[in-house]
């Protein structure tokens, strides 16, 4: 009966040990996920038109919690597709487009271009000492829904992710402009 009881409390013992390693191995698989999680990048490129003063163009930012490190660039045309790390291609995506190029600052990710958590640059925007007439080729150019940006990007966990964005300014601010072009232009 005592031998009996030894066995019983022995296996007791062994099963509660199993589930001390398997709720362990629970918690270290949970603070993982929270680790990458508390360090994942959330890139987004966004098209401003803010007017005199304001963002006029099109912008890169993290709003994630960690960096993010840009490993693909690419911008999507009619006329061709305009990928790589390092040269700025914005030259050629003009040129290829009908862009005048006189009127933007322009702004190509370098390899290991890393975004911190709540950075924002400028991919392409109005240059400080552009013409007046510089604004509404900003119009133009934000109204634009065949022109697409990429970019690919890794957290410090090297896990991959990827944005992308037309031109095209959203729904209310495109009335906006029309708005502001038929006040104007005619």
């Amino acid at each position: 009966m005592k031998k009996r009881i030894e066995f019983y409390l022995s296996l007791f013992a062994v099963l509660i040990s199993l589930l001390a390693v398997s709720i362990s191995h629970w918690q270290l698989e949970v603070t993982r996920e929270h680790n990458r999680l508390s360090v994942k990048p959330k890139i987004s490129i966004t098209p401003y038109l803010e007017g005199v003063g304001g963002r006029n163009g099109v912008y890169i930012e993290n709003s994630g919690l960690g960096p993010g490190t840009i490993i693909e660039f690419q911008v999507h045309t009619p006329n061709g597709v305009f990928s790589g790390l390092g040269e700025d291609k914005w030259s050629h995506v003009f040129a290829k487009n009908n862009i005048e190029s006189f009127c933007f600052a322009k702004g190509w990710p370098d390899p290991g271009s890393t975004l911190k958590s709540g950075d924002k640059v400028a991919l392409l925007e109005i240059s400080k000492a552009a013409p007046d007439g510089c604004y509404l080729k900003s119009l133009e150019l934000l109204q634009r829904d065949d022109i697409t940006v990429k970019v690919k990007y890794q957290s410090l966990y090297e896990e991959e992710f990827s944005a992308e964005r037309k031109m095209l300014v959203n729904s209310k601010e495109l009335e906006i402009i029309n708005s502001i072009i038929n006040k104007y232009v005619k």
